[in-house]
């Protein structure tokens, strides 16, 4: 579901969760000029709401199929967000 959502949107969509969290990155399109996130937190194991993250925020890896699966023009997202992410 992460990357139909990024792939869609053209957006990093992250997921936060207590068992999982992750970023997912569009895997075709180029890094637009002004790029987005949107960030979804599971609730009681049953829903999703809305989270609002600040500007320099850290972020969650980057699912590894990612690396393995994105197109070459896809580059740049990976670049973008490489110094947010949480080890």
């Amino acid at each position: 579901m992460g990357f139909l959502v990024a792939s869609a949107y053209n957006v990093a969509f992250i997921t936060l969760s207590r068992d999982m969290s992750l970023t997912f990155l569009p895997m075709h399109s180029p890094l637009s000029a002004n790029p987005r996130s949107i960030c979804m937190g599971m609730v009681n194991n049953n829903h999703f709401v809305q989270v609002y993250l600040a500007a320099d925020r850290p972020m969650p890896p980057v699912a590894s199929s990612w690396t393995t699966y994105h197109k070459r023009a896809a580059d740049g997202w990976g670049l973008a967000y490489r110094n947010h992410q949480i080890s």
